[in-house]
């Protein structure tokens, strides 16, 4: 009869995930909400050719355009 061998196991280590993106808040506590809205298909579909050439998630691609978009430049305050 023929024995058999135990097969050597490896440990398993958890590795941290990478994160990119936004850093966290600095109370360490993000917030947000799930939003839907309609798309037309020809600018969806860009915005995820675009996404992965950046290599990111569809969702952090247009938070980054958003953010970008939102932010008031200093310039143009008007100052009365």
């Amino acid at each position: 009869m023929k024995q058999k061998t135990a097969t050597k196991t490896e440990p398993k280590i958890k590795l941290s995930p990478v994160r990119r993106g936004r850093a966290p808040a600095p109370d360490g506590e993000t917030k947000s909400r799930y939003t839907a809205f309609r798309c037309p298909l020809d600018i969806l579909e860009l915005a995820k050719v675009k996404a992965k050439k950046q290599r990111r998630s569809l969702s952090n691609y247009i938070i980054t355009l958003i953010e970008r978009e939102a932010q008031v430049p200093e310039e143009s305050v008007d100052e009365s």
